[in-house]
């Protein structure tokens, strides 16, 4: 005989079994990530195409791969079925965006300082600190114009060589249109195109259509600063893409720092940072430390190094001698510039110029220790064709790299895994920023022709390989690595915690 229970006579206990299986199953079954919709590539012209979605699929999630704001970031992203509310804190008032999935209407009760459907596939970047965000995430064939040549990008250097993306940097905006030295928006070029957004930073507001404020460089700390690569990515709904990439780059910071703190010395060695050196804005600007830590010394304490606070000098950044009396105990001494502009010199700078300006500035500082023992660094060791730092582009997406630059600075051939980046030598490699790498092949830092870099690009919208790939991380203490991968870990036991569950219970 086969026993067969009928249903309603099945026990109160198997009934409750029953309903605590199809709870579990309902959780797991409706957690599964299917993929937030975004742009195709085409990558034999470098252009995307937007995705559509039917309107009856509008009441739905289009969004199950989301962001999550850590690390005190100053904005928030609220999801709902069909569109995604921004809010930018940093800014006075704080500025609202709405993003509304294309293919589905925009919510009409919702106030906000733009509307727009994503993901875009239309953008001008003002500001070149977002540039490699929009890069990384896959979406480099959407930026259309660009604020100058700041850069050192191959692929996007090949489209702006190839006119795929324009220089906007001569071009002025208002309502009409963008307009250049006439009285009519330009037609015939990329400046007429319809643009789906503008991102800017908070000093230029009104800079193109859709303006969307990207106020990143106004945090506090670096990780915080890496937050806002998911702001950026939000409007392409590329979520999943960001969050792997932060997560990556903020488990390598922690092994860095790990390292650091494993080899540290009785007595820390003091560092300085200089935000930068203007002849007509005080002389040298010093990193401030407190009552509100910045990001440099979070950087430096990171390193296992203690920041001397910039708020403790009350001197003239003009006056060699105080500054000096200020930091002759320091061991090392970062300075965030390596341009020679806006340093008092005479037009047009040369090299010979440049050279002989910033060793008669450090000659001033032969009283600090970290000038006396060569241990003075600037931010010139990666360019762009138009002489900026890389350090300004490609930091705010990976600061894990920077940190290992300064850690292999203070702990020298004691770590391996990872090449020099972004810090150089100033008294051992080079100073400034006008040797070309054409007539000085040789210079650490040299300035690469917009051309050259193009000639780099694998192929038309490759993407772009995360520095950390290229130059390789400081390999973790075994402690470090499990803690960095301690999120992971906790969600496979979770995993297997629902599975077993499941099994029990039917």
């Amino acid at each position: 005989l086969i026993s067969v229970e009928h249903p309603f006579l099945a026990s109160p206990r198997m009934h409750a079994r029953r309903i605590a299986c199809a709870l579990v199953v309902a959780i797991v079954c409706s957690t599964e990530i299917s993929g937030n919709v975004y742009n195709s590539l085409d990558a034999s012209t470098g252009t995307i195409t937007a995705p559509g979605t039917t309107a009856t699929s509008c009441t739905l999630d289009q969004f199950p791969d989301k962001a999550t704001v850590n690390f005190g970031a100053q904005f928030t992203i609220t999801y709902y079925a069909s569109y995604k509310v921004l809010q930018n804190l940093q800014t006075n008032p704080p500025t609202t965006y709405v993003l509304y999935q294309r293919g589905c209407p925009a919510p009409a009760d919702v106030a906000a300082d733009a509307t727009i459907a994503v993901p875009v596939t239309k953008a001008y970047v003002r500001s070149s600190t977002f540039l490699k965000w929009i890069e990384v995430i896959g979406e480099r064939s959407s930026v259309v114009g660009v604020n100058g040549l700041y850069t050192a990008s191959p692929c996007l250097n090949q489209r702006i060589n190839s006119k795929q993306t324009e220089d906007f940097s001569a071009a002025k905006y208002n309502s009409s249109g963008f307009f250049l030295n006439s009285a009519a928006p330009a037609a015939g070029s990329l400046l007429a195109t319809q643009l789906d957004v503008t991102f800017t930073d908070p000093f230029n507001k009104i800079s193109g259509p859709n303006a969307v404020v990207v106020s990143s460089d106004s945090e506090l700390t670096w990780q915080a600063n890496a937050e806002w690569g998911k702001f950026v990515a939000a409007f392409y709904n590329r979520e999943a893409s960001i969050n792997q990439l932060i997560t990556t780059a903020r488990n390598n910071w922690v092994c860095a720092s790990k390292r650091s703190e494993s080899s540290l010395l009785t007595t820390k060695k003091t560092a300085v940072w200089v935000t930068g050196y203007f002849a007509s804005y005080g002389g040298f600007n010093f990193a401030k430390c407190s009552p509100k830590s910045s990001k440099h010394c979070d950087l430096m304490t990171a390193a296992g190094l203690q920041p001397l606070d910039g708020n403790t000098f009350t001197g003239l950044g003009t006056d060699a001698a105080q500054v000096t009396a200020w930091a002759k105990d320091a061991d090392y001494l970062f300075i965030a510039d390596n341009a020679c502009t806006y340093k008092g010199l005479a037009e047009p700078v040369t090299v010979a110029a440049c050279d002989e300006f910033w060793k008669n500035l450090l000659a001033g500082l032969s009283g600090v220790k970290a000038v006396q023992n060569k241990q003075v660094y600037d931010i010139g060791r990666s360019q762009d064709p138009s002489g900026g730092s890389d350090f300004f582009v490609s930091v705010p997406v990976e600061p894990d790299v920077l940190l290992n630059d300064m850690v292999k600075v203070v702990q020298g051939d004691a770590v391996s895994g990872h090449s020099m980046t972004f810090l150089r030598n100033m008294l051992t490699e080079g100073t400034g920023n006008l040797r070309t790498c054409a007539d000085y092949p040789a210079a650490v830092g040299c300035r690469p022709s917009s051309a050259v870099l193009a000639g780099l690009c694998p192929a038309q919208g490759a993407p772009t390989i995360a520095l950390s790939a290229g130059q390789g991380s400081i390999p973790c203490p075994a402690t470090a690595g499990a803690a960095a991968t301690a999120p992971l870990a906790v969600w496979g036991v979770l995993a297997a915690s629902l599975v077993a569950l499941i099994q029990v219970l039917c």
